[in-house]
């Protein structure tokens, strides 16, 4: 590393700054030398201190969680946002059924998810059913009726 970007290194890093804005600042830089020289004064920083590390990671996962707060209104959809204490199944009334696409349903549930059918199995899923939902291996998930079977399904909304 050449002597002249030192300087300019010791501004990017000040001891305030957390992972992310010393990372941006590193893709900022125009000069290919000067960026790899910033990612690399990060990476040896890192490596010197790795509680940074863990706290920065700690610190982002906090944040998230904290967006989903309601564990029902964020089932089905924790590809999208993570969440930690995810629920394994939840009840609902079903309010409304329709045909999609090659006769599939259309699942709409009492507390606003729309549910829709990825199998061609038979349900027999009508208004004002009881269901419940659970997950299965691989983020899949089935919808079945008190007593009845079970379809696999996608969330929608």
């Amino acid at each position: 590393m050449k002597l002249r970007y030192l300087p300019l290194l010791a501004l990017a890093f000040g001891a305030n700054a957390s992972i992310q804005d010393k990372l941006a600042q590193c893709t900022q830089l125009s000069d290919n030398e000067l960026r790899l020289a910033c990612f690399d004064a990060l990476a040896k920083q890192v490596k010197a201190n790795p509680d940074m590390a863990a706290t920065e990671q700690a610190v982002g996962r906090s944040t998230v969680i904290a967006k989903t707060q309601d564990p029902v209104a964020s089932f089905g959809i924790e590809e999208k946002v993570q969440n930690q204490d995810a629920l394994q199944s939840i009840n609902a009334i079903v309010t409304q059924v329709n045909k999609g696409p090659y006769g599939k349903l259309v699942v709409v549930l009492d507390n606003g998810q729309i549910w829709k059918q990825t199998d061609s199995s038979y349900s027999g899923i009508k208004a004002d059913d009881k269901v419940e939902l659970k997950k299965g291996v691989f983020g899949a998930v089935y919808l079945s009726k008190e007593g009845g079977r079970t379809i696999r399904v996608v969330r929608s909304k």
